[in-house]
């Protein structure tokens, strides 16, 4: 059987006629396709490695970055301590004074006692402090009894003249009432 690189195509192409000349033009198409193909495999091929490439040094720049925040501290601070507070002081603050017509910041040294008028409110910002008398827990929807740790940030309400907050650590208190 001869190779196919040596037959004569034209002189096949005669003895078979013109109808077989679209066999001959199938062929060819076909070889250029093979060629064709092979040619975008090798595009796409190279593509991929620039893709791969560009993954690579975007993954390794982050790693980077993080180590290098990691290693000045950026997240070192312990949750909720002074290098990283949940939200700034100063923003508590002004919340507190808008939170209603009236409140007042008091401080209250240590062994200071609070008293307060029937209807009056109080919210422990900082520090320690046991209830006097009885006072309504509005935030958590209890009646604190005298002697009783107040927590801080619960609203308290004076059902009875006399009650109040008493100091066991320095503490400062917003009330919404006159004392």
């Amino acid at each position: 059987m001869a190779s196919l690189q040596k037959i004569n195509w034209k002189a096949v192409s005669e003895e078979w006629g013109t109808k077989n000349n679209s066999i001959l033009a199938l062929i060819d198409c076909a070889r250029r396709n093979v060629v064709e193909l092979k040619i975008r495999r090798a595009y796409v091929m190279e593509q991929n490695k620039k893709k791969r490439l560009q993954f690579s040094v975007a993954l390794l720049a982050g790693v980077l970055l993080f180590g290098s925040g990691m290693k000045v501290g950026a997240a070192t601070a312990e949750p909720g301590s002074v290098g990283d507070p949940l939200i700034t002081q100063s923003y508590l603050e002004l919340r507190l004074s808008q939170f209603g017509a009236g409140y007042e910041c008091i401080t209250l040294n240590k062994g200071a006692t609070l008293e307060l008028p029937q209807g009056a409110q109080v919210v422990l910002y900082t520090g320690s402090a046991k209830v006097k008398g009885s006072l309504i827990d509005m935030t958590g929807g209890v009646l604190a009894a005298s002697g009783t740790v107040a927590e801080r940030y619960h609203a308290y309400l004076a059902p009875a003249d006399g009650s109040g907050l008493t100091a066991t650590a320095a503490c400062v208190v917003f009330i919404n009432g006159s004392r």
